[in-house]
């Protein structure tokens, strides 16, 4: 075979291994291990590439990437008339995750602005739809809307991972006429405590009264009780009527006990000796007076260490 035959087809061969490392290079693409790689092969989906080095033939096929991380977007800040008529002021923000790459690619042009759309549609609607106390609950809002969004990214692919209000803004006025009603309702609030308490109190006062009615000398100890804690500031006087604890049916029946008759009669026979000795004594000084020999009749002897005061 001539030399320039030979010449000729290493060219070829030459020429045929450059253009095919040519064709390797631009066919080579590196997925990363956090995204998935979707060919299409003459304008139909062919399959989804995970990562490594992967090959897609130029011209043939047309690969897109889609990151599968967990990815988050904000809502933008935007009004909203609510139920009841109040103007508030709302942003947030979206986590989201594709989950179906093909439906990712082919159902939507871009999934990412579709669901941040979306999202803000929704908030919308939600907002609109309850009332200004509904909307302070920002965690049972935010399931709501996660809820909603959820139904309507799965048909590309997408899922909602959670939907976050992070700022409800309202008029001044609107503030202050909420601040008093909270008020109000604190007052609500006190003032039903208190009459509990109250009705408690009354019902347990019923109760001691009723136990000590059911009982011969309840009500006489209770009277003693009350007599210590009063006479407890010794610069106080106090005047109460003796009750008739002493009655003759008592001790008959035998309610009142013997020790408290044996200190009773000890304190009258001590109360008549004093009385008899302070008669005399004074019996004494008036005649010592008409005399001459005492002082003023206005003085008052001691007896037995109790003055007349």
């Amino acid at each position: 075979m001539p030399n320039w035959m030979f010449s000729n087809a290493a060219g070829v061969i030459y020429i045929a291994l450059l253009f095919a490392a040519i064709i390797s290079a631009l066919s080579a693409v590196v997925v990363d291990q956090y995204e998935r790689l979707v060919v299409l092969s003459l304008g139909k989906f062919k399959g989804i590439r995970g990562p490594g080095l992967r090959f897609v033939v130029p011209t043939v096929q047309v690969a897109r990437r889609v990151s599968v991380q967990q990815m988050v977007d904000d809502i933008p800040l935007q009004e909203i008339l609510t139920r009841d008529n109040v103007l508030v002021r709302v942003n947030g923000v979206v986590y989201y995750q594709v989950e179906d790459c093909e439906k990712a690619v082919i159902e939507t042009e871009d999934h990412c602005k579709a669901t941040t759309e979306m999202a803000q549609a929704v908030l919308r609607a939600s907002i609109g739809s309850a009332d200004l106390d509904d909307i302070a609950d920002t965690e049972g809002m935010g399931r709501k809307v996660t809820a909603a969004l959820a139904i309507r990214t799965a048909e590309w692919g997408v899922r909602t991972v959670a939907v976050e209000v992070k700022e409800i803004k309202i008029d001044e006025q609107m503030v202050r006429s909420i601040a008093r009603q909270a008020m109000a309702e604190r007052d609500r609030r006190a003032r039903i405590i208190d009459a509990q308490g109250e009705l408690e109190a009354a019902k347990m006062t019923a109760e001691a009264a009723d136990i000590l009615g059911s009982s011969p000398h309840g009500m006489q100890l209770r009277w003693m009780g009350t007599l210590k804690t009063i006479a407890a500031n010794p610069a106080a006087t106090v005047v109460c009527p003796i009750p008739n604890i002493m009655d003759p049916e008592s001790v008959a029946k035998g309610d009142i006990p013997s020790e408290f008759i044996a200190h009773a009669n000890l304190a009258n026979s001590h109360a008549a000796r004093n009385g008899i000795n302070r008669v005399l004594d004074t019996a004494e000084h008036l005649h010592q007076h008409a005399h001459g020999e005492g002082d003023d009749v206005d003085a008052v002897p001691y007896v037995n260490g109790v003055s007349d005061d």
